[in-house]
């Protein structure tokens, strides 16, 4: 199930440029990792008690592309690689169905990308100092995309260290995803993680304590 765009404007086709550029990164490689992490993800919701088909990671899949090829879901391919957005699409829906299986709340973390009302609280969360284990989870993805995009700079030397940055810009934190979707083995991952952590100590005061304490948050 789709959401609706968050500009309120009616679904319709994407511009010319964001279909030739779904056409060119919808590769078969593209595809069959999406469908690996569409299966990770299917078993989280088979173990919240949603009953889902036998096919249900290769629906997760054709859904997310639907709703790019559709304009239900929008898609800046000069911004984010299809792999990731397609992700995030199944990440967002299978979340959805878990919450209904548990009865929980789940705040997108789209909503911190989109809403630049929360500057204000991630502003007054780093004056305050506070723990990143205090903060909403909205402000908690907000002050992460803040975090990322300070870190970028820094770790542009590593390939291994954008990918994990990349995932945590879309919203995949727990160590799990980061693995599924940057396809790093765990040893590379924790390593380097602790490469990021090292970095951090490059921030400006204001950030360098926040980050280190959400970076040992999404280990």
């Amino acid at each position: 199930m789709a959401d609706p765009r968050r500009d309120g404007s009616p679904p319709g086709p994407p511009p010319p440029d964001t279909l030739r550029a779904l056409e060119e990164q919808y590769t078969d490689t593209v595809r069959d990792r999406a469908h690996r992490y569409a299966d990770q993800r299917a078993t989280r919701v088979r173990r919240a008690g949603w009953p889902i088909p036998t096919n249900y990671a290769e629906e997760l899949v054709h859904d997310a592309i639907a709703s790019i090829w559709m304009g239900t879901r929008r898609w800046d391919p000069q911004r984010t690689p299809l792999y990731f957005r397609l992700c995030s699409i199944i990440k967002d829906r299978t979340w959805h169905e878990i919450k209904r299986a548990h009865g929980r709340k789940h705040v997108v973390f789209d909503v911190a990308v989109n809403d630049s009302a929360l500057d204000g609280d991630v502003e007054a969360s780093l004056a305050a100092g506070a723990s990143a284990g205090d903060l909403s989870p909205v402000v908690l993805a907000a002050l992460t995309l803040r975090v990322v995009e300070a870190l970028r700079e820094f770790a542009a030397a590593s390939e291994e260290a954008r990918l994990i940055l990349a995932a945590w810009e879309q919203g995949f934190i727990e160590r799990d995803e980061v693995l599924a979707v940057t396809q790093l083995t765990a040893h590379v991952y924790d390593a380097t993680r602790q490469r990021i952590l090292r970095l951090a100590r490059r921030l400006p005061p204001e950030l360098r304590e926040a980050a280190h304490d959400l970076l040992r948050r999404v280990s």
